[in-house]
């Protein structure tokens, strides 16, 4: 027989109240092991770790925010200008990263979403190693996204891209067609050849070995100036005047010196080969 008035009603709700409460419960708590997953290699000063036991950190596996850091509303990203080792690099707008201009043009790299957070701090200390840089042919920092995600690195935009490609570009598809190349002069083919050098010796004035210098790692702006840059192999030799190299990780064996190859041993004389 049928219950009293109100009896389904109050059937539901006996029923689906404490559902939706587990529901609640349920999600809230989904919510916060994924908040404290994202947050657990941060530390409370916005420092992000990458050792499994913070008692243990070194140098390499950490990175403290200091006064390279740039709020994230400050930049604009417009267009991709292609792939990076880390992740896709942007041209876009920073505001304030230079003095006296209110808007700068730049380069904006980054890191893919689905990078460790030791990918990630690997990458913020590619960025810090060029902190130390102050030449007119080496590529500038100038700035620092640390605090969320995606983590990005700010630097002076080179709009003509790497010397590789620039000088590939040049090439005739049909080689009968050579002559009616814009090819540079001579002149100016030593003169990109002398910043590259200055910028190295920059470099070795100031005890850092880069690694890796390539045609692909040298940038061109738009009034063709080349300037080093890719300073993810770069490392400080200050105290040993050498770098030996350990690990498993990937060198360009095509440009390496002999001793380099033979000893794992890099100089600012094995960067002149």
């Amino acid at each position: 027989s049928p219950g009293p008035p109100g009896y389904e009603n109050y059937l539901y709700i006996m029923i689906f109240v404490p559902m939706a409460a587990v529901l609640i419960i349920c999600l809230l708590a989904t919510f916060t092991v994924i908040n404290r997953k994202k947050n657990s290699d941060r530390l409370g000063n916005g420092v992000l770790y990458a050792s499994v036991n913070p008692e243990y950190f070194s140098a390499a596996e950490m990175y403290v925010p200091d006064e390279w850091e740039v709020l994230r509303e400050k930049i604009t990203m417009n267009r991709e200008l292609g792939q990076g080792s880390f992740g896709m690099v942007y041209e876009g707008v920073a505001k304030g990263v230079v003095k006296d201009e209110p808007e700068t043009c730049v380069a904006i790299k980054t890191v893919n979403e689905s990078a460790s957070m030791r990918e990630r701090i690997e990458f913020l200390n590619e960025a810090s190693v060029m902190k130390e840089f102050n030449c007119h042919h080496v590529v500038r920092l100038l700035g620092v996204v640390s605090q969320g995600q995606p983590t990005l690195v700010i630097m002076e935009l080179m709009t003509k891209g790497d010397l590789k490609s620039h000088l590939r570009s040049l090439r005739a598809k049909d080689p009968s067609q050579s002559y009616s190349l814009n090819l540079p002069p001579l002149k100016k083919i030593i003169q990109m050849a002398g910043e590259i050098a200055d910028g190295m010796s920059y470099l070795n004035a100031n005890k850092f070995v880069h690694r890796d210098l390539a045609a692909r790692n040298c940038m061109v702006a738009d009034d063709y100036t080349v300037k080093i840059g890719d300073f993810g192999m770069t490392r400080d030799i200050y105290e040993t005047d050498y770098y030996r190299k350990g690990g498993k990780g990937l060198l360009p064996v095509r440009w390496m010196s002999p001793e380099s190859l033979k000893d794992g041993v890099f100089t600012t004389t094995s960067d002149v080969w």
